[in-house]
Parts: C-alpha cells; structure tokens; sequence
C-alpha cells in the first residue's frame, strides 16, 4: 500500500474550487486533487475517506477534467482548524504518493500558492464571512477579466451591475455603457427563457464595443456575451 500512487498524483490541489455535497459551501471546504487514472482516483478517495476521521466525505470525479486527469474530492469542515486538517490531508496522501512539492489555487483563480501553513492560513478561509468575502471578490475579478479587451479601460462591477467606460486625457469618459448581469453561465433551458416570444434585434454595435475576444448575440430583449477565451457566458440587459 505505501507509495502505490508515487507519480500519479499532482502536486497542484485546488481549494474551494467545487461545490460542497454534505453541507453549504461556506461550512465546508472542498480540496480537489488531480490523479492520472479513474483507478488510482477511486483508491485515493477510499483511502483518505478510511484514514482520516475528521473527513466529512471523499468522492471521485464521473470522468476526465480538462487536462485527462481525474480527481478526488475531499470535504472536510471549515473552522478554525481548518489550515491544520489541509496539512493533516496533505499528510495522508503522501502516504501512498511520496513526498510532493505541495501548491495549491483557491476557486477560479488561477495564482498558484506554495502549501506551507502561513500562505494555507492567508489565502483560504476559515469561517464564513472570509468565505463570503473571497467569493465576492472572486466574482469580482471574474467579471472584470470577462471585459478586458473590450473597448473600455475602465471597469467597475456593483453586484449584478457593470459600468464601463472608456478613458483618454479628460478626466470625463470618452464612451460609457452600463448594463446588467440577468444570468451567469446559463444552461439552455434558461437561454430559452430569456427568447421565449420576443423578437431578436441588431447587435452588430454591441459587438463592436466588445471586440474580438467577446460573441455577442441577440436573446430577445437582452444579449449572450461569450468570452471565447474563459468561454464564460453572460445574459445582460443593457440600460436605458
């Protein structure tokens, strides 16, 4: 059993990157670890599942990810010992995988952090206001990052409302458009929702503003932004 997955484990994890399934996401804290085959997944997951007590629940991904590989999901609780039960998994997998130069990336965010306890302790949260704040900010810059390379310089994101405008010398914007987010990421049927009896209009105007990197397309009375790069997707109302 000692070191039966060594170089089949990454030692690249992610943290709160999916959704929790024995609890809220702000009570739970989900650590995902790429493995190269389904095999070596499913024993990860039915080792650390029997090994580590305080593991609420470890599971394994229906198929490849984006890169071939698959993944184990660990649960474990978020609380003020939360830095130590990541250092306590960590711990467990070496066990069948050898030591790693453990990193880690926490959500949608791609910057790469080394896995020692003071950057474990500064970038994940351990309680529910930290977890709501990374997650606000975090949808911050997801949407800030949707519209670069568009037209506009300047960026700003209130809740479900975008501003943005465009800035040369004077200190008033050149351009402005502001609009609102109805859905992020829609699944087809809500797309049938948003053209369900309207008639589609021109949004060959639109689409210059965004530029290349940005689809536009008509859905009734609001508008499909496609970033063709994240390929994230937004259904956004332009106002008046």
């Amino acid at each position: 059993m000692p070191l039966d997955l060594e170089d089949m484990v990454s030692p690249t994890f992610g943290v709160d990157v999916y959704d929790a399934k024995t609890g809220d996401n702000a009570d739970v804290c989900v650590l995902s670890f790429r493995v190269m085959t389904e095999e070596a997944a499913k024993d990860l997951s039915d080792f650390l599942e029997k090994e580590g007590e305080w593991i609420l629940d470890s599971d394994t991904s229906t198929g490849e990810d984006e890169t071939g590989k698959f993944l184990t999901f660990v649960e474990i609780r978020r609380n003020s010992r939360l830095v130590d039960r990541i250092q306590d998994v960590l711990e467990l997998v070496e066990k069948l995988s050898g030591s790693l130069p453990w990193k880690f990336t926490v959500g949608r965010r791609h910057v790469v952090h080394r896995a020692v306890e003071s950057e474990i302790a500064q970038f994940v949260p351990t309680d529910v206001e930290n977890f709501n704040k990374n997650l606000s900010e975090s949808r911050y810059e997801q949407i800030v990052e949707f519209f670069n390379g568009s037209q506009f310089n300047t960026i700003s994101v209130a809740e479900n409302q975008v501003s943005l405008q465009q800035f040369f010398q004077e200190h008033a914007p050149h351009s402005s458009l502001s609009m609102t987010i109805i859905k992020e990421n829609p699944n087809q049927e809500e797309l049938h929702e948003n053209t369900a009896g309207t008639k589609k209009k021109s949004y060959r105007w639109l689409e210059k503003l965004m530029g290349p990197n940005i689809t536009v397309e008509s859905l009734g009375h609001n508008y499909l932004l496609t970033n063709n790069n994240s390929q994230q997707r937004l259904v956004v109302k332009i106002d008046e």
